[in-house]
């Protein structure tokens, strides 16, 4: 064996990790048996694993504009009467009346016209008529109305 005689540096004075090197073993030509086994072992865990590789593709999908209807009704002693029908577009940002009974006209254009208090906060038709038409069925109408929760559709129907 060859001794090599290097200086060792105080540990303090740098930062570097200290090198410990060991002997190189010189390679036979016959090999243990033990290794042969292991790298076996170690193959066929390999080939029997089977891996799952979940790829993930981003589809972009168009907007499509969604149009919010709700239907007014009017509280009547055997049966309530369908008094009209809402409709708000997003494309175009507005409210239309789709639909109302002749004898509730009055009443149902008045209703287009005012805003709305759901649990103490006002919602104005004329700047968040989305909310509005949303929140239509949380309140009180007056004159017996009320609606049903607005259904969201796409736009195109």
């Amino acid at each position: 064996m060859v001794e090599k005689s290097e200086e060792k540096k105080p540990r303090y004075a740098t930062l570097e990790k200290e090198v410990i090197e060991e002997p190189k073993v010189q390679a036979s030509t016959s090999k243990p048996k033990v290794a042969k086994s292991k790298k076996k072992e170690v193959a066929k865990k390999t080939n029997s694993e089977v891996q799952v590789v979940e790829v993930v593709k981003e589809v972009e999908v168009p907007y499509v504009p969604k149009r919010y209807e709700v239907e007014i009704y009017k509280k009547s002693s055997p049966v309530d009467i369908l008094a009209a029908r809402y409709g708000y577009y997003e494309s175009i940002d507005e409210i239309k009346l789709l639909e109302y009974t002749d004898r509730f006209g009055a009443e149902v254009e008045d209703m287009l016209l005012g805003d709305i208090m759901v649990d103490g906060v006002g919602i104005s038709v004329h700047n968040d008529k989305k909310n509005w038409i949303k929140n239509l069925c949380n309140t009180n109408m007056g004159y017996k109305f009320y609606s049903t929760p607005a259904r969201e559709l796409n736009e195109t129907e």
